[in-house]
């Protein structure tokens, strides 16, 4: 294990690099210091070389504003893990990839086709499988990023392209646009399905590039099984290239609502709260969890693409939590947030008509609600089994800049 002494200089070390490189930041390759700042080699028995990211993202017609601040977040996880600052207590990795999945599965469990059996007319958002954890290419020009919102150190490489890092007079640097008005950044003319940077093809882009993956748009389905997506993301075949057995699984998920993976769906939608009232689809998940897979065996179920090892599996929710609460932290220290009042099923029927979950948290930007989200219970519950390699932060903050660095930490922790 590295001193905190040496991973300070490595980042100096970085940051010499990234400044002197032309082709942007990650132009380099790793050096491990021992404590004394100079070069002792690659650790002799490495456990865990490189990262997978696989980012869970809600597509339902809520989340607008929510993808919006993930297109800038995504740069401080990408820069906490690959170029961190000079403060940052932890190497870096320079060895990381990243795909993105909705978290539309469509009306199926467990391979079975809950369609017959669904109160109404089937959404044509819900039909057949869904998206099927297939890993989603950019579709869109361009992403907006959020003006000084990104911290930086002097460089432009923890920036987006064409953007600088501007220093106040404490010399804390925020990125910021060439021009007030030019926080549109241009994505890759590319179908790419996944971002990668590694030691041998560094990758200036690579945060760009995922934040243009993650803007998936809001036309997918309502019924949300964010987990069962993950775990068929991992299985198919035509993906399990992606996920490399030395390398840690970062799983990220950011939703508003609480996950419906279900383990019957017949049962589900056959049951009396659902079958009689369509109204009531939206508490289905709440009002019968016995049709639902038990959160904690997620556990198990993502660590197969690892042969098993739960240890190199590490799971981050960014969901319907309220802020600056007892469930905010890592899964070993949220123990008494399902028992908060925000976090209870308590239903409602706002509309006069449809039934919802009582909000567990809600953001306003003057006087306009810009995010509600339900309480996120079996996110919490799944964090909490991963222990401290499980993070949740509420969807309602302003910024997820925090938690982004919290999750990357966590990973570079047990990298090194």
């Amino acid at each position: 294990m590295e001193t905190t002494m040496a991973r300070t200089a490595m980042s100096f070390l970085l940051g010499a690099l990234c400044a002197a490189a032309p082709g942007g930041c990650l132009q380099h390759e790793l050096i491990y210091l021992d404590g004394n700042g100079s070069d002792g080699g690659a650790p002799a028995e490495p456990g865990l070389d490189g990262v997978d990211l696989l980012f869970i993202v809600d597509d339902s017609n809520s989340m607008s504003q929510e993808q919006a601040l993930l297109e800038t977040s995504v740069f401080q996880l990408v820069n906490s893990l690959a170029y961190p600052l000079a403060d940052t207590p932890h190497l870096p990795v320079d060895d990381v990839r990243a795909a993105v999945i909705s978290t539309n599965m469509g009306l199926f469990a467990h391979g079975v086709s809950g369609d017959e059996h669904w109160p109404d007319d089937v959404p044509a958002s819900c039909s057949d499988r869904g998206d099927d954890g297939e890993f989603r290419a950019s579709s869109v020009a361009e992403v907006v990023i959020e003006s000084g919102a990104i911290p930086c150190a002097g460089l432009e490489c923890h920036c987006p392209p064409g953007w600088s890092c501007a220093l106040d007079a404490e010399r804390v640097g925020k990125c910021v646009p060439p021009t007030p008005d030019a926080a549109e950044v241009g994505c890759p003319a590319d179908d790419a399905i996944f971002a990668e940077t590694l030691p041998d093809a560094p990758n200036a882009d690579f945060a760009l590039e995922l934040a243009c993956l993650a803007s998936i748009g809001t036309g997918g389905c309502g019924f949300e099984q964010q987990l069962a997506s993950a775990v068929r993301a991992t299985r198919r075949q035509d993906q399990r290239w992606f996920f490399r057995k030395r390398a840690a699984l970062g799983v990220v998920v950011v939703s508003d609502e609480d996950d419906c993976s279900m383990s019957d769906n017949v049962g589900m939608f056959a049951s009396a709260a659902v079958a009689d009232d369509f109204d009531m689809w939206n508490i289905a998940c709440g009002v019968n969890p016995q049709f639902l897979d038990d959160p904690a065996s997620f556990v198990r179920e993502l660590a197969e693409v690892k042969d098993g090892v739960e240890e190199a599996v590490f799971f981050a929710a960014i969901v319907g939590v309220p802020p600056g609460s007892a469930c905010e932290g890592r899964g070993d220290e949220i123990g008494g947030c399902l028992e908060t009042d925000e976090m209870q099923l308590d239903a409602e029927q706002p509309t006069g008509t449809t039934w919802y979950w009582r909000p567990a948290c809600t953001r306003f930007e003057g006087a306009l609600e810009v995010t509600k989200a339900y309480p996120g219970r079996r996110f919490v519950r799944l964090a909490m089994e991963f222990g401290a390699r499980g993070h949740v932060s509420s969807i309602c903050n302003g910024g997820w800049m925090p938690a982004m660095e919290e999750f990357a930490r966590i990973i570079a922790d047990a990298t090194e």
